[in-house]
C-alpha cells in the first residue's frame, strides 16, 4: 500500500505543477478601469516669409583715382612734395613710373623730388579687371 500512496502522491504533485505553470486555465479578462487617454496639443504653424530675395552680393565700389595733394598748378618752394591720394583697395598705383603702396583703405602717399621750374607728376591707378585712371599734376618749383 505504501507504493500506491507514493504513486498517487506523485500524480497529485505532477498535476499541481502542471496547473501552476500556465496549463489550460484561461486568464481573467482585464477589468475596465481608468485607461490613459491621449491628450492632443494643437500648435499653430509658424509662418516664415517666402524666400524670394536672392542673397546679397558684395557691392562693388566703382573704380576711382582721387589725387588730394598737391593741388594742380601749384607753385611750391620746396624741392620735394608729398603726393597723396586714394583709390579702390584692389588698385595698383604708380607715380612718375614708381610703384606706390596702397593701404587697406585705398590711400597712398609718396615723396617726389622736383626740378627747378615746371614739373609734371603722372599718377596712374589700375586694377586686374582692366580699369584704369590717371591724373597729371602740374607744379612750378621756385626755390
Amino acid at each position: 500500500m505504501s507504493r500506491i500512496f507514493v504513486a498517487l502522491s506523485l500524480l497529485v504533485i505532477m498535476l499541481a505543477l502542471a496547473c501552476s505553470k500556465g496549463g489550460t486555465t484561461p486568464a481573467a479578462p482585464p477589468t475596465p478601469g481608468a485607461t490613459p487617454s491621449a491628450t492632443a496639443t494643437v500648435v499653430a504653424p509658424v509662418s516664415t516669409p517666402a524666400a524670394t530675395a536672392t542673397p546679397a552680393e558684395p557691392t562693388s565700389v566703382p573704380f576711382s583715382l582721387n589725387g588730394t595733394e598737391p593741388k594742380d598748378e601749384s607753385v611750391v618752394s620746396s624741392s620735394s612734395v608729398q603726393v597723396k591720394g586714394s583709390t579702390t583697395t584692389d588698385a595698383v598705383v604708380s607715380v612718375n613710373g614708381q610703384a606706390v603702396d596702397v593701404d587697406a583703405a585705398g590711400n597712398f602717399t609718396i615723396s617726389v623730388r622736383l626740378q627747378e621750374g615746371p614739373n609734371s607728376i603722372d599718377v596712374i591707378a589700375s586694377n586686374f579687371q582692366g580699369d584704369s585712371e590717371s591724373q597729371v599734376i602740374n607744379l612750378i618749383f621756385l626755390p
